[in-house]
């Protein structure tokens, strides 16, 4: 499975440079190139968010729901952006906690900074996302200021082009990894 997870990988990417060269091509001013890496790379962050979103939720329901020793941790996903966020919102939530002198049970604490860590991560990725939006808003509006080629709809397209590819990636990766990981331990329980 490995091996054909990441035989497709390596498309995917080839693909991705393909694409890029596609879009080097047009010529593009600096502006637009400007705001394609800056596209890009909120594409890649909130892909990677996303993949360490599901990857945590799928933790914690196998966590939940098998009663046996967990053979996959929490350290062994490396998850930092999730841990960042948790990290945080216990030592936020740990001096709010202390000064109401009302902590309710350690569970039900833990419970809140896990269910306030996914709210975060996932305000995060629509952040990223209103990004890209702000960002080919902007390349849309020097349609005008530009009259030689290439024209704004031809660079918005190799871009999108490329932000497409990037989200097939990203999403046949999560699937790949999430099979991988939990199968092998689901089969390791049994």
């Amino acid at each position: 499975m490995e091996l054909e997870r990441r035989r497709a990988i390596l498309k995917f990417d080839a693909k991705d440079q393909q694409l890029v060269h596609t879009f080097y091509n047009l010529k593009p001013r600096q502006t637009e190139i400007h705001s394609a890496k800056t596209i890009w790379k909120a594409v890649q962050d909130e892909k990677a968010l996303k993949y360490e979103i599901a990857l945590f939720k799928t933790w914690l329901s196998s966590s939940k729901s098998s009663s046996s020793l967990t053979l996959c941790t929490f350290q062994d996903l490396a998850l930092t952006k999730i841990n960042d966020i948790f990290t945080y919102l216990i030592f936020d939530k740990e001096l709010s906690a202390a000064t109401n002198h009302q902590a309710n049970s350690i569970d039900q604490f833990i419970e809140d900074i896990v269910m306030k860590t996914i709210s975060t991560a996932e305000t995060i990725v629509e952040n990223y996302v209103q990004k890209v939006n702000n960002e080919k808003q902007k390349v849309l509006n020097n349609q005008e200021k530009f009259k030689k080629p290439p024209t704004v709809d031809s660079v918005i397209t190799a871009i999108e082009n490329r932000q497409l590819n990037m989200a097939e990636r990203a999403q046949y990766n999560i699937e790949q990894i999430l099979k991988t990981i939990f199968q092998e331990n689901i089969i390791t329980k049994t």
